[in-house]
């Protein structure tokens, strides 16, 4: 059974075809991640599935009678009740049915004994089957459920009562969202529904669509997402959609292998037709071989000749690095902000150290940004102090640097108005790198860019002439999955240290070397990527239920078990106690010494560095003095050797300080 089956589908815009000649079908338990690069008809395509726009060319059939439910990427602002009665008013049709079961109750309650009895059994049966109706929707549960959906998207009970036009955009889209997987129609398509979640929130939702009974058709740039919850990609590309079993890693590797292989057949028929044009050229003045050139030469003219294929986008070239800076490169102490009543911060502290990638994660509210913009300069704390590192400068990435762009100069100009003369020649590796390999779009104005677009040009500007620091909230929004691939590469190959908030897993995970969990003012830190986190947050909630379970057992034994439980608990707690103390006094002389080690090589940089502009300087030749210049030489050898032993000692004492700390 098939609920849409699109047949030769066609749709353009603007005079520019999105896609053509599209075949596809989404049949009952379907899970259909569709992907592509921004502005390819991703949008489109989702709605013509679900019957809501025309296709220019071919048929869609949407089998009579199916649910469709849509979410779009914008919500009609104008709905303004209470947020539960909005969310129960439509609810999968059950107004209308409880309407009908009043009005039939109220007829057969007035009628009494002058209704005809052959309308009252009419009536009777009608009201049967709406109350049949109501239990197959789930009406007699549908509060419960609207509460718990609301609950798992983030919201909290007193925000129930809100009217919903005091909520913010993307509060207003969580409530479309959960208004609609209230409704559970047959065909769910989802328009990149995480975009407004935290990961919280995220997590819920996967769980929620991982148990969803009817299709799903997912448009998201979230790679993780796309492999908990899709068990088919469809992509959007080349003007066509090209589909594969399994989630989207499983799509990356199938389409890594066809590339490769139509590279081979591609290159293999450029040998072959380069061998057939040699060989015209060698006998086409042979009068003896006229025949077997002409037969040559139709074959070239038969041959049907491969498109080479687009290769997956990486970075080739390593971007500029940033100087060395002294570590810790940025520190909080005691940092508190507060708005109004709403403790975001409460005494946090706060060391990032030289070369650390540190992810900022937690529910939206918890105050990752505001730690950012403190960090930035852009917010002042309430209580604290803000500290930077010795040669520090830092560079901030938000969503308002796009609206910084100048709209009247084109790409290219954009990026030379911040480049110098040693990275003038990588304006436009840089912006290859980024997307913009064409002339055509480099030559694009800003002004008529999309928003994916700006954002890859401002990331673009930003690691052109990237500062010892970068602070980056949500440099992945509006970024398609290719892109977020290329910023990865990116940020994977800069050397200076990076804080930054996203949302996208897969992201944090590829770049963290350290994430920072915020809520209720505090922070806790925790070395390692995203998984590693996830681990150690599993872990300690599995150590805080074991401890919720012992002191109930402890309230229901006997005073003497009681009094033994209670010791043997102050023993746990002494010898927990008792090794912090001791993985304390192991880590100090390792941190004392790595910041010596950090110490003597700035101080054998600073004389490295004189003795190269001596070097470089053609007086210290024309001086005559062939001795200086040999020992000139020496030292720097052996200071660049002193360098390169301290560096490895460095690199030691932090594995030894990272064992140690993974091992308590």
């Amino acid at each position: 059974m098939t609920i849409v089956n699109l047949s030769g589908v066609a749709k353009g815009y603007g005079g520019r075809t999105l896609f053509a000649g599209v075949d596809t079908r989404v049949a009952p338990g379907d899970r259909v991640g569709l992907i592509g690069e921004n502005g390819c008809g991703k949008t489109s395509l989702l709605e013509i599935l679900g019957g809501i726009a025309e296709p220019d060319e071919g048929s869609v059939r949407i089998t009579k009678g199916t649910r469709v439910g849509l979410l779009p990427q914008a919500v009609d602002p104008r709905k303004g009740g209470r947020l539960i009665d909005e969310m129960l008013g439509t609810a999968r049709g059950l107004a209308d049915l409880e309407e009908r079961k009043a009005e039939i109750e109220r007829a057969l309650t007035q009628g009494g004994e002058d209704m005809d009895e052959d309308e009252s059994v009419r009536l009777a049966s009608e009201l049967g089957e709406i109350e049949e109706r109501i239990l197959h929707r789930g009406g007699y549960d549908i509060d419960s459920e609207a509460k718990r959906i609301l609950a798992g998207l983030g919201f909290r009970q007193d925000d129930h009562d809100r009217p919903l036009d005091t909520f913010s955009g993307g509060w207003r889209m969580r409530f479309e969202l959960a208004r609609l997987l209230l409704e559970e129609p047959d065909l769910l398509l989802l328009d990149e529904p995480t975009n407004h979640l935290d990961i919280e929130s995220m997590q819920w939702l996967e769980g929620y669509l991982q148990r969803f009974k009817g299709a799903l058709v997912v448009i998201t740039h979230d790679r993780r997402f796309l492999d908990r919850i899709v068990t088919r990609i469809a992509s959007l590309e080349e003007l066509k959609v090209l589909e594969y079993r399994g989630g989207y890693e499983d799509y990356r590797r199938m389409r890594d292998q066809e590339i490769e292989t139509a590279w081979k057949h591609c290159e293999a028929q450029q040998a072959r037709i380069k061998e057939i044009e040699d060989f015209i050229a060698r006998n086409r003045v042979r009068k003896d071989r006229a025949r077997v050139v002409q037969s040559r030469i139709r074959t070239l003219e038969k041959m049907e000749r491969l498109e080479p294929p687009r290769r997956r986008r990486s970075i080739h070239f390593s971007f500029p690095q940033p100087g060395r800076t002294g570590s810790p490169v940025v520190q909080v102490r005691s940092g508190t902000k507060r708005y109004a009543e709403n403790v975001v911060l409460d005494g946090v502290e706060l060391s990032v150290l030289r070369g650390e990638k540190v992810a900022l994660v937690g529910p939206n509210g918890s105050g990752k940004t505001t730690l950012l913009k403190i960090l930035a300069g852009e917010l002042e704390m309430d209580g604290g102090e803000l500290t930077w590192g010795a040669n520090v400068t830092h560079a901030y990435y938000a969503q308002h640097q796009l609206e910084a762009l100048s709209p009247d100069l084109s790409v290219k100009q954009e990026m030379t108005s911040i480049a110098d003369r040693e990275t003038m020649p990588l304006v436009r590796p840089v912006l290859g790198a980024f997307l913009f390999s064409d002339d055509e779009v480099v030559d694009k104005e800003v002004r008529i860019l999309s928003g994916g677009e700006r954002a890859r040009l401002a990331l673009a500007k930003l690691l052109l002439r990237p500062a010892g620091l970068l602070l980056m909230d949500e440099p992945t929004n509006h970024l398609d999955i290719e892109s977020r691939e290329v910023l990865e590469q990116a940020l994977g190959q800069y050397s200076g240290t990076l804080v930054f908030v996203s949302h996208d897993r897969e992201f944090i995970n590829a770049l963290a070397t350290r994430v920072v969990e915020l809520g209720g003012g505090r922070l806790d830190a925790f070395p390692g990527d995203y998984d590693g986190y996830l681990l150690k947050k599993r872990g300690e909630e599995a150590e805080r239920k074991a401890g919720r379970e012992r002191r109930s057992r402890t309230k229901a034994a006997p005073a003497g078990q009681k009094e033994r439980d209670e010791k043997a608990d102050r023993g746990k707690r002494r010898q927990e106690a008792e090794r912090r103390n001791v993985l304390y006094r192991k880590l100090r002389p390792l941190r004392d010494e790595m910041i010596r080690v950090e110490e003597a090589v700035e101080e054998r940089e600073v004389r490295i560095k004189a003795m190269e502009k001596d070097l470089a300087d053609p007086e210290t030749y024309s001086a005559g003095d062939g001795d200086r210049v040999k020992n000139l030489q020496r030292d720097h050898a052996y200071l660049k050797h002193e360098v390169e032993d301290f560096m490895s000692r460095w690199v030691e004492l932090n594995e030894a300080i990272e064992k140690l700390r993974s091992s308590r």
